[in-house]
């Protein structure tokens, strides 16, 4: 059986939906600027009853401390209503950042999209 898959856009985020999973694609950096349209996209899926996504961050090629803060807040929101966020396509640097604030160890971070889909 294939999943059906749509394009659109939440909070500006470029998303896409794969059966009930939401992929959002946040397009460059992801600073104290606009890191807050990650948490208010998630927000939004929670209240249409979407609360698994995955945050594909191929084109984020770094993230402040704001950020961490806000996918943290995002990750604890979204497990308290049964559902996952789920980080994917981290570069060396983000990579880097999570080991060293041992957020690696709190938010699911996967490989690709395939692992982050089976993940538990």
């Amino acid at each position: 059986m294939t999943e059906s898959v749509s394009s659109t856009e939440i909070e500006g985020l470029p998303s896409t939906e794969v059966g009930d999973v939401t992929i959002l694609t946040p397009p460059a950096a992801l600073t104290y600027t606009n890191c807050r349209s990650v948490g208010a996209a998630c927000k939004r899926l929670l209240q249409s009853a979407k609360p698994r996504v995955v945050l594909d961050c191929k084109a984020v090629a770094l993230m402040d401390s704001e950020t961490l803060e806000t996918l943290l807040e995002t990750h604890h929101l979204l497990e308290d209503h049964g559902g996952s966020l789920r980080i994917i396509h981290l570069n060396e640097v983000c990579s880097d950042i999570f080991v060293a604030t041992r957020l690696l160890n709190v938010l699911h971070v996967y490989p690709d999209l395939a692992r982050a889909l089976k993940g538990g």
